[in-house]
């Protein structure tokens, strides 16, 4: 049996109806002559997670429970550390309790990580939208997709380090892949802990380059326990403002291409890179139709 290059990380919380589509996704796909391990952290389920987790670790033996001391609750970032510090594979990816992948995912992961690029995403597909969740879907993933195949990160890896700073570019934890060095040396402490995911690639970003996968490869779901599916304007702008004080800081200790540049952006006021954003997003869906969109969204 081949040496495995890839360990998938699965974080969950009382998702026990979500675990057996989840694993199961994921199990499937493991063959001799592309293995890979897992590793899920349980983070203080009170449901059946724990039995559910370890019916899978009995008959898979390279799934593996993590849970931290006394079974208890230490929140996603904790979790995710815990996971990332039992990797010891050269790649980590990443699949949310709640989601799932589709047949073939892991093969064609596993041949872009021949690539140059030390971060992978691809594209994803929704399960469950709703209303303005769907609104939401539609003026950005399709957009970010779009964006991608213009600059051919389907092709060859680009640097997406100052692009990330404008907005999250990739649209959640499980379309992800990156090298685990990189993320092991990356600043978990987050200013706003659900955004977690655009801290680290923010940092990694700066010191790798980035390829895309086209194809959906991750059923993404959407429902009313997702995290960052409520917001309110002034929370927002307030997290928004602190979380980009906290990048430029982490910008001015890092050796960084461009850096005077992208900390002069950083410095901007907090509207011009939402105004920027805007009109990206205008752009693509129409000014009407995104004005609509994020009013109906903020109203929540």
């Amino acid at each position: 049996m081949k040496t495995p290059e890839l360990t998938y990380v699965v974080t969950s919380y009382n998702y026990g109806n979500f675990l057996n589509e989840n694993l199961e996704s994921l199990c499937r796909q493991w063959t001799i002559e592309a293995p890979f391990n897992i590793i899920v952290v349980d983070d203080g389920s009170i449901d059946d997670s724990i039995n559910i987790i370890n019916s899978f670790s009995k008959k898979y033996k390279f799934l593996s429970l993590l849970t931290h001391p006394g079974n208890k609750n230490k929140g996603l970032i904790n979790s995710m550390k815990l996971a990332i510090n039992a990797v010891e594979t050269p790649w980590v990816a990443f699949l949310e309790s709640d989601d799932f992948c589709k047949t073939r995912s892991v093969e064609s992961l596993l041949k872009k990580i021949k690539d140059e690029a030390g971060l992978i995403f691809c594209n994803i597909e929704p399960i469950g939208l709703k209303n303005d969740d769907s609104n939401w879907f539609l003026t950005y993933v399709p957009r970010i997709c779009k964006k991608m195949l213009e600059l051919r990160a389907n092709v060859q890896p680009i640097n997406l380090d100052f692009l990330i700073l404008t907005e999250n570019l990739i649209p959640t934890f499980s379309c992800t892949a990156v090298k685990t060095k990189l993320i092991k040396e990356a600043d978990f402490n987050s200013p706003v802990p659900e955004w977690i995911d655009w801290y680290l690639w923010i940092q990694i970003c700066q010191k790798t380059k980035v390829s895309f996968i086209s194809e959906k490869l991750i059923c993404w779901r959407q429902h009313d326990d997702s995290l960052n599916r409520k917001k309110n304007i002034f929370q927002y702008l307030r997290k928004y403002s602190l979380f980009r004080r906290k990048v430029r800081q982490l910008l001015v200790q890092s050796e960084t291409d461009n850096k005077c540049y992208k900390i002069a952006y950083l410095y901007l006021p907090t509207f011009v890179p939402l105004f920027i954003r805007f009109i990206k997003m205008s752009r693509f869906s129409g000014f009407k139709s995104v004005l609509n969109k994020l009013i109906g969204r903020l109203r929540k």
